[in-house]
C-alpha cells in the first residue's frame, strides 16, 4: 500500500484538477455555449436577446429538437443555424470564409423540406445568416458578399410592422440580399438601398431573412434602434395567437442528450479516447510496485518476537494449560464429527460410537486416548505431545472421505 501512495496521491491530484475546471466550466456561463446561442453570454453571444424578449412578455422559449418534424405554426429563429459566426472588422473577406471546423451539424434535406412545408402552412421564420446557404437557393434569395465589416447605419425602406418605432440600426453587416417580390425591410443607403433584410412571403407563412445575424449580438443589441427591431419583428412574426416564438438550439449542439456519442460529437471524439487511454495508463501503472520491497525494520521484528515471549509467560504464570488442552481435544472431535452424519454438538463419546459404527474402531480409539491424554495436571512437555497427537488424529480424518448417505457401515 505504501508502494503505491505517490500513484495514488497523483491521480488524486488528477481528479481534483479535473472536478475544478468542470466547475469552473460550469460556472461560465458566457463561454459553455456556441457564438450566437442564446446560452451564451460572451460580446458574441445572443443571450440578452433571449432574455430581452422574455422580460417585453414575448412566448419565447428554446428548441433542442432538430427540424425534421415541425408541429403546428410555430415562430422559429435560426441564428448562425449553418455554422455561421458574427463578422468581425478584421476579416474582410465578405462573409465566404469557411466555418467547417466550428460546427458539423447543418440543415439537412429533410429539415429543409420540413421546414418549407411548415412555412407554408403558416408557420414563420426568421433566418440570419452570413453567406450564402442552400436554403437561400430554395427561398430564391441571392446572396452578395459585402465587400467588408465594417460597423454601419442600416434604415427601414418604409414604414412596417416589423420596423415599428426604428429609425436607424447600427451593426456588422455580411452582405445583401435580393429576391423577387420581397419587401426589403432593411437597406444600406451608402450602397445603393441594397437591402440586408428581406421579408418573403411563401405560402401562408413568412420568412424574414437578415444578413446581419451580429445585430442580434449581446455587443451590438444595445446600439441605436436595434433592440426596438428585433422586438418589433419578433412580436410580428408571432403576432397570431398561440403562436410560439422557439430559438434553434439544436444547431449550436444543445441536443438534449446526456449520452457519451452526444459528449463526443460535440467536443470530439478525440477527447473521449484520450481519457480512455489515460484510464488505462493509470490502472496499468496502479499494478506495478514502486520501487523495490521495504526491508523489514531490525526494531519492529525484535518488538514483534519480544511481544510473543511476554504473551507466551503470561500464559504459562496463568497456568493456562488445561484450556489448551481441552481446546484441542474440542478441535479434534469436530473433526471428526464431520465423518459422521451426527449433529454439530454431538460430544465425544457419540462421536466414537458413531465412528465404531461406521466400522472406523482405530478413530474412535484415537479419539479416547486423546481424551484420556489431556486429563490431570500437565506440563509444557505433555501438551506439546497433546497437540502433536490432535494434529495426526485431525490429518487422518481429512484424509477419508465421509461416507455417502444411505451407504452400508462396513
Amino acid at each position: 500500500m505504501r508502494d503505491r501512495l505517490p500513484l495514488m496521491a497523483l491521480a488524486l491530484a488528477l481528479l481534483v484538477g479535473a472536478l475544478a475546471v468542470l466547475f469552473l466550466r460550469a460556472s461560465a456561463r458566457g463561454e459553455f455555449a456556441e457564438p450566437l446561442s442564446t446560452y451564451r453570454s460572451e460580446p458574441d453571444g445572443t443571450r440578452a436577446l433571449y432574455l430581452l424578449a422574455e422580460q417585453s412578455g414575448l412566448p419565447v422559449s428554446r428548441r433542442h429538437l432538430d427540424l425534421e418534424q415541425i408541429e403546428g405554426t410555430p415562430a422559429l429563429v435560426l441564428l448562425g443555424a449553418e455554422g455561421d459566426l458574427p463578422e468581425h472588422e478584421d476579416r474582410p473577406d465578405g462573409g465566404a470564409h469557411d466555418h467547417d471546423d466550428w460546427w458539423h451539424e447543418r440543415l439537412s434535406k429533410y429539415e429543409t423540406t420540413e421546414l418549407l412545408r411548415a412555412v407554408e402552412g403558416g408557420a414563420t421564420l426568421l433566418y440570419a445568416v452570413s453567406r450564402s446557404h442552400p436554403f437561400l437557393d430554395e427561398l430564391k434569395v441571392s446572396f452578395a458578399a459585402s465587400a467588408d465589416h465594417a460597423s454601419r447605419e442600416l434604415v427601414p425602406l418604409s414604414p412596417t410592422p416589423y420596423t415599428r418605432g426604428v429609425h436607424t440600426v447600427q451593426t456588422r453587416i455580411s452582405g445583401y440580399l435580393t429576391a423577387p417580390g420581397a419587401l426589403p425591410l432593411l437597406i444600406d443607403e451608402h450602397q445603393g438601398d441594397r437591402a440586408v433584410a428581406l421579408l418573403l412571403e411563401r405560402g401562408k407563412g413568412r420568412v424574414l431573412v437578415i444578413a446581419a445575424p451580429t445585430m442580434a449580438s449581446n455587443s451590438e443589441l444595445a446600439q441605436d434602434d436595434n433592440a426596438a427591431f428585433w422586438l418589433s419583428a419578433l412580436g410580428e412574426l408571432g403576432s397570431q395567437p398561440g403562436t410560439a416564438i422557439a430559438f434553434d438550439e439544436f444547431h449550436h449542439g444543445f441536443t438534449g442528450d446526456r449520452t457519451v456519442m452526444s459528449y463526443a460529437a460535440r467536443f470530439g471524439l478525440q477527447w473521449a479516447i484520450v481519457q480512455g487511454l489515460f484510464a488505462l495508463a493509470l490502472w496499468s501503472l496502479a499494478l506495478r510496485r514502486m520501487g523495490p520491497p521495504r526491508p523489514i525494520v531490525e526494531s519492529e521484528r525484535r518488538g514483534s518476537a519480544d511481544y510473543l515471549l511476554a504473551m507466551a509467560r503470561i500464559y504459562r504464570l496463568g497456568g493456562h494449560r488445561a484450556y489448551a488442552s481441552e481446546a484441542l481435544v474440542r478441535g479434534a472431535t469436530r473433526q471428526l464429527q464431520q465423518l459422521t452424519r451426527l449433529h454439530r454438538t454431538a460430544g465425544l463419546d457419540h462421536v466414537a460410537e458413531a465412528l465404531v459404527a461406521q466400522g472406523q474402531p482405530g478413530l474412535a480409539g484415537l479419539l479416547r486416548e486423546l481424551r484420556d491424554s489431556s486429563r490431570g495436571e500437565l506440563d509444557e512437555a505433555a501438551l506439546l505431545t497433546l497437540s502433536r497427537k490432535a494434529a495426526l488424529l485431525r490429518d487422518r480424518a481429512q484424509s477419508r472421505a465421509a461416507p455417502t448417505p444411505g451407504a452400508t457401515p462396513a
